[in-house]
């Protein structure tokens, strides 16, 4: 029996893609056979997963300045637990569990998740040009959390061979890197056969009767490109009348909303957040699906996990040509120059008028999704563990520092 202890502190009760990431990939770790699961995670996590692992809470706090401070209150529980190796999510974590293990004088292999080529606040800065003193301290402690994961950790996981070939290239981590790529999140993979009819409840609320409807659903922010859209709609609306763009998310939407007023561009709609659970609702009622991501390293390298799910929605979809969604999607899907809103609504026309094409697109999409499940991606996992604890035992190789 393998004892893992792993580490967060990620919220697992709060419905953002990290969050239901790790749920998922944790539900499906706790399926298998030989392997202990002791998870160490704030405040509480979903009914679904206290059977099968065994669950230490710590309490953290809610305000956000507070969060990663409170989190230290976990250093009693990472104290206590016995185990053959910890698994850490996320760079905060890292900086806890180091001390923990320094009092403790624990030499347990740890492997890491959570790498980033770049931090989100300094992405951000660099394409909005805006240093902030904010951003500058932020972005600051980022990078040397980063540092810190990545020098005491003993091996480390990313979700794709163009991220682990960069990292290679560039020298940035010099220790073992298994390449375990992620899941659809909330999708079973039994289901993707049946034909899934529109919400027809939800197009009378939003007013979509009789329209063609493109929609991003996501984050919303400079590094998810939404502005694009709305200027890729104000040309589609020259070109057909019954179409409307729903962007379903919550963020920066106040200069898109100026934008649209001022220009007057017909059936953009902002849905604000909408729960996880009911996202597939609103992919049902969707002729197009769109990813416009700018292009930057990390989007290069990781595909967003959007994408699985519009995928297995069986829509097609009208992304960027980012490296990372491309090497997902081949040439199943329409791909197009990033931060270009004339090449978007060329794009988007072009599955619009071509009812032939977005079936078979969104068809495909559904069996390219089959190649992605949670089953394989907790086997890699597990593998990655025996394969440290093995490198552990061997005296020839002088253990793990």
């Amino acid at each position: 029996m393998i004892k893992v202890a792993i580490f967060t502190t990620v919220n697992l009760t709060e419905s953002h893609s990290s969050s239901l990431t790790l749920r998922e990939r944790l539900k499906h770790l706790a399926k298998i056979k030989g392997l202990e699961i002791h998870l160490i995670a704030p405040n509480d996590i979903p009914a679904e997963l206290k059977n099968n692992l065994k669950y230490a809470r710590y309490t953290q706090s809610n305000k956000q300045i507070l969060r990663f401070i409170s989190s230290f209150s976990a250093i009693p529980k990472l104290l206590s637990v016995d185990c053959d190796l910890y698994h850490c999510i996320g760079e905060k974590a890292m900086s806890i569990l180091l001390i923990a293990r320094k009092i403790k004088r624990d030499k347990s292999p740890i492997f890491y998740t959570g790498f980033e080529v770049v931090g989100r606040i300094d992405m951000e800065a660099r394409i909005t040009r805006k240093w902030s003193l904010k951003n500058k301290i932020i972005g600051r402690l980022q990078k040397f959390r980063k540092n810190i994961a990545l020098k005491y950790s003993h091996a480390m996981d990313v979700q794709s061979e163009a991220l682990r070939d960069y990292i290679l290239k560039h020298n940035i981590y010099k220790k073992d890197i298994f390449v375990i790529p992620i899941g659809p999140i909330g999708v079973n993979l039994e289901l993707l056969g049946r034909n899934y009819e529109r919400d027809l409840a939800l197009m009378n609320k939003l007013d979509l009767k009789n329209k063609k409807v493109i929609m991003y659903t996501g984050g919303i922010s400079v590094l998810h490109g939404v502005f694009d859209l709305v200027k890729a709609m104000e040309i589609i609306n020259k070109e057909i009348e019954d179409v409307a763009l729903v962007i379903v998310g919550n963020g920066r939407t106040g200069p898109m909303k100026e934008y649209v007023k001022k220009n007057k561009i017909k059936n953009v709609i902002f849905t604000g957040r909408v729960s996880h659970e009911k996202i597939p609702d609103y992919h049902s009622i969707a002729d197009v699906l769109v990813i416009p991501h700018p292009s930057r390293i990390d989007s290069e390298l990781q595909f967003p996990s959007k994408l699985l799910g519009y995928l297995a929605s069986g829509k097609p979809i009208v992304s960027s040509n980012l490296k990372a969604i491309a090497d997902v999607v081949g040439d199943n899907a329409i791909l197009v120059e990033p931060e270009n809103p004339q090449a978007f609504a060329k794009g988007i026309l072009k599955l619009l008028n071509n009812e032939e094409l977005a079936k078979r697109m969104g068809e495909n999409g559904k069996k390219i999704v089959r190649n992605y499940s949670w089953e394989e991606s907790a086997k890699k996992t597990y593998e990655a563990y025996k394969y440290l604890i093995s490198i552990k035992n061997q005296s020839n190789r002088g253990g793990l520092k």
